[in-house]
């Protein structure tokens, strides 16, 4: 079993602003309550060339992400280029940038569709941006928790293969490769994660089955991409939220910035 890390002044920090965001999630929440149709004013209407209405072969989109994603890995693993180096994850970076340049040219340039019809548009209320991913990252914390607790409970011995890709990142080196690890699992990875699985895969979803039929395949599609099933339900979970957020606001940059949060407070407490 992996050895818990000591507590630094760093870390103690770290977690101080997720309990602090934690905390200003659930006030959100809580003035949901009553001030609902100023936090959550409904989305902008949608306009006829922004229905994601693309045909379904343009499902091929996501295996095709996923299979460049392992490609990577598996060429990197085989160079004998470690987690902790910060060229994998500059690879992984232009790679992530390359997936949006293609749901770009798939979804968007080759239907002349603008990019509002992958959820790249203004939520109804601008400070959604902010409101509505702190309110959703509560929940996530939440979702964490409980998920944690049950591993602690009734699998106390679970090693997993994630757990050790984790623990390697307490060896990447300062400087540049620390810069880049924060800047691809923090900025870069939110974005293009979710073009694909929110403003691509659930828009499209949704269009076809509806709303509940697209947050429960596209949050199911995230988790499973992540390749650990024991951490498949706080993924989903995470998954949904994200989903709703789209839906809610009428935006994917809620959910981008969920995304980043969420990424951005992992790789603060790991390295």
């Amino acid at each position: 079993m992996i050895a818990a890390q000591e507590a630094t002044p760093r870390m103690i920090a770290v977690m101080g602003v997720i309990l602090l965001l934690g905390a200003c999630g659930a006030c959100v929440l809580v003035a949901t309550l009553f001030i609902r149709e100023k936090l959550w004013p409904p989305p902008r209407p949608e306009n006829p060339g922004e229905a994601a209405d693309w045909p379904w072969k343009t499902l091929f989109l996501v295996p095709l992400m996923i299979a460049l994603q392992i490609g990577l890995m598996a060429g990197l693993a085989a160079l004998g280029i470690e987690i902790a180096n910060g060229l994998q994850f500059a690879v992984v970076g232009v790679a992530a940038a390359l997936e949006v340049a293609v749901i770009w040219l798939v979804c968007c340039r080759s239907r002349r569709k603008p990019v509002s019809s992958l959820g790249l548009r203004r939520p109804a209320a601008t400070w959604q941006v902010v409101t509505a991913p702190v309110a959703a990252y509560a929940l996530a914390i939440g979702a964490m928790i409980i998920w944690a607790s049950v591993r602690i409970i009734f699998l106390p011995e679970t090693t997993t293969s994630v757990q050790k890709a984790l623990e390697s990142f307490n060896t990447v080196r300062p400087g540049i490769d620390r810069v880049l690890v924060g800047l691809v699992v923090a900025f870069v990875a939110p974005i293009a994660e979710e073009v694909v699985f929110r403003g691509y895969l659930f828009r499209m979803l949704r269009h076809r089955w509806g709303v509940a039929a697209g947050v429960l395949v596209s949050a199911a599609v995230f988790a499973a991409v992540h390749g650990e099933p024991l951490y498949m339900p706080p993924l989903f979970v995470i998954g949904v939220l994200l989903a709703l957020l789209v839906q809610v606001t009428g935006s994917l940059y809620p959910a981008m910035v969920l995304h980043a949060i969420v990424n951005g407070m992992t790789v603060a407490l790991l390295i």
